[in-house]
């Protein structure tokens, strides 16, 4: 039954996803090459903690994709937070086990989605393999995205080919012009298929 289950699971997602291709005029791209785009955002929803909170599911991510901040090809270091796109939109839904923060211990990240719709309509999409999350142990210290600021990596798969998505995530500092003074956290990166 639960085989069932999971296939039709599968099926409805595929059969959703053509529905918003032919709605939206966007085509499935498929990889020739090394493609290679910064990604921005926000951590929209934390997710939710089952198996009595040792499991977070649906940490979900979305924002925008632009260009590097040098001109040159994106990399985690010069893929800086940005609001504004190069005309496309991006999403990641992940699963995690850790104690996310500063001075925690971490996160393993252990499956989830991403999808990709670029400026032409092209989409991509495909499976967050694994990866990690580490906070430094303070707020003081940079391991290299800023001060009390994470670094994660991940291991992705599109249609046919793999890729990671590198980058910074900020969910420690505080926005004290917004109300109730702090603001999403914030993440940037590399996307990068072979």
């Amino acid at each position: 039954m639960t085989a069932e289950l999971v296939r039709n699971e599968s099926v409805c997602r595929s059969a959703v996803l053509a529905g918003v291709l032919v709605f939206s005029g966007g085509t499935i791209a498929f990889a020739q090459g090394t493609l290679n785009t910064c990604l921005s955002g926000y951590e929209v929803s934390r997710g939710t903690d089952v198996a009595g909170g040792l499991l977070t599911k649906g940490v979900t991510f979305a924002g925008v994709d632009n260009l590097s901040s040098d001109g040159g090809v994106p990399n985690p270091a010069t893929c800086a937070w940005t609001t504004n796109g190069n005309g496309g939109s991006w999403t990641a839904k992940i699963d995690r086990i850790g104690v996310a923060g500063i001075g925690g211990s971490g996160v393993t990240v252990v499956g989830g989605r991403w999808y990709w719709l670029d400026r032409d309509n092209n989409v991509r999409f495909g499976r967050v393999e694994g990866g990690f999350v580490r906070w430094p142990d303070t707020a003081d210290q940079d391991i290299g995205c800023g001060a009390g600021v994470a670094q994660f990596a991940l291991s992705v798969r599109n249609q046919f080919s793999p890729g990671t998505i590198a980058g910074c995530l900020d969910d420690t500092h505080l926005d004290p012009t917004k109300q109730p003074f702090v603001f999403p956290p914030r993440i940037s990166g590399a996307l990068r298929l072979n």
